[in-house]
């Protein structure tokens, strides 16, 4: 569907146990719906001084059709949205945020929901995070993985497509954020023990459960925990035996492997969607899936993508046939490798 008859689609925020519903389909009940997952976003530093040049919605204009025809969209954003910030700090390039026009982008695009539990998401103060989650929640975007209050940070986005509850949580396991605590705002931090009571009480009144986590080692094409080696590993199947259903990964910059553990879908790493770092890790890939009401997945659809001048776009040639190798060969379950024309399409 067009992003303008999605936007129209979505109704007022609704509470409803503790949490919000947003309501991003109307069309008829159904055993499935089509997720849309990215990687990471981050839209200050470089790509915010091309923001400033080109528009809010340059980075999201080639992909943005198939971004907005999934029933629900989902990355990761990597960058404090804020009036606060600056686009990278004087002193420390690793610091940085998106002005607020950024988030014109982002609505363009076609996301529902994003994760803010991340390294960066305090980058200009625990207000840049307040200013984030407002800023997107007022554009009609859903956030989970941080909030003002700890059992905010704890608490899912909670959307309903297709006749189906979809709930999204998401942890930061990369040291820099200020981290949620009782009596403290800020990202929700990866300890098994709480994600596991997470996934269980939110899997009590939802039919389907995804967690995103924000984990592990840079640059590498296996995971590996940022402080212990299978530390990844281990709390994805952690959550899965919980009751989650699908687990995204999100931080490495470059894509790992994608697999099934107990029948649920996980993907160690999402690589980047937009983001203005050099070669190798302008090459990432976005997930197609179809998701049914037991939170089972087809046969994962991967679309290789390359970032050229901060814009990610369909893969082609040899470029795409590299991306297809190593994902087969990192994989431990069979990919499908549709061309974006076959999702337009077909879905």
């Amino acid at each position: 569907m067009s992003v303008g008859y999605k936007r129209l689609l979505k109704a007022a925020l609704v509470p409803t146990c503790s949490c919000f519903v947003f309501f991003v389909s109307a069309s008829a009940v159904t055993d499935s719906f089509n997720l849309f997952a990215a990687g990471d976003i981050m839209l200050g530093r470089k790509v915010g001084k091309a923001l400033r040049k080109k528009g809010a919605t340059y980075p999201f204009e080639v992909l943005q059709p198939i971004i907005s025809k999934a029933d629900i969209a989902f990355a990761n954003l990597e960058s404090p949205i804020t009036p606060n910030g600056q686009l990278v700090h004087p002193k420390n390039r690793m610091i940085f945020s998106a002005e607020p026009f950024a988030v014109k982008g982002l609505v363009f695009a076609g996301f529902d929901v994003l994760s803010v539990a991340n390294n960066h998401a305090t980058d200009f103060g625990i207000q840049s995070l307040y200013d984030t989650i407002d800023i997107l929640r007022e554009n009609g975007i859903m956030t989970c993985g941080g909030g003002r209050t700890y059992e905010e940070a704890h608490q899912p986005a909670l959307l309903t497509v297709n006749g189906i509850t979809v709930a999204f949580l998401a942890y930061n396991e990369v040291p820099g954020p200020q981290r949620a605590r009782p009596g403290q705002g800020g990202v929700a931090w990866v300890d098994i023990f709480v994600a596991r009571r997470d996934v269980q009480k939110t899997k009590a009144f939802t039919e389907v459960v995804i967690v995103s986590m924000h984990m592990g080692k840079e640059y590498v094409h296996f995971p590996q925990g940022f402080y212990h080696k299978t530390f990844v590993r281990d709390f994805a199947r952690s959550v899965i035996d919980a009751g989650a259903d699908l687990v995204l990964g999100h931080h490495p910059h470059t894509p790992q492997g994608i697999g099934f553990y107990k029948g649920k879908l996980i993907a160690y790493s999402l690589g980047n969607f937009v983001f203005d770092q050099r070669e190798p890790w302008r090459h990432s890939i976005c997930l197609w899936l179809r998701v049914n009401r037991k939170g089972v997945v087809d046969i994962p659809k991967v679309l290789p993508i390359y970032i050229h001048r901060f814009q990610p776009r369909p893969s082609q040639g040899i470029v795409r046939e590299k991306m297809i190798v190593k994902m087969r060969k990192i994989s431990w379950t069979p990919l499908l490798f549709p061309t974006w024309n076959d999702i337009i399409d077909r879905g």
